[in-house]
């Protein structure tokens, strides 16, 4: 594992299936199947150990959107 600061990223979006098949076929992602817990995202790790998240808008008030998370060595 590379250990990237990039930790996570999540994309809400209304074209999972689109933007799943985009992630797999530009950077080898294997997605899980979606995961209620997670407002039904389909997850996956990258190679470099960073995560990525894919799912809908929960209600129709979220506009589509990308979040990043970067690993930090501490919170002060």
């Amino acid at each position: 594992m590379d250990h990237s600061p990039l930790h996570s990223i999540e994309i809400v979006t209304p074209d999972v299936d689109g933007t799943r098949a985009l992630y797999t076929d530009s950077f080898g992602a294997a997605f899980a199947e979606p995961d209620p817990l997670l407002g039904g995202a389909v997850v996956a790790e990258l190679p470099s150990g960073s995560r990525i998240g894919i799912r809908v808008p929960m209600h129709e008030q979220e506009s589509p959107v990308v979040r990043m998370d970067v690993r930090v060595a501490e919170l002060t």
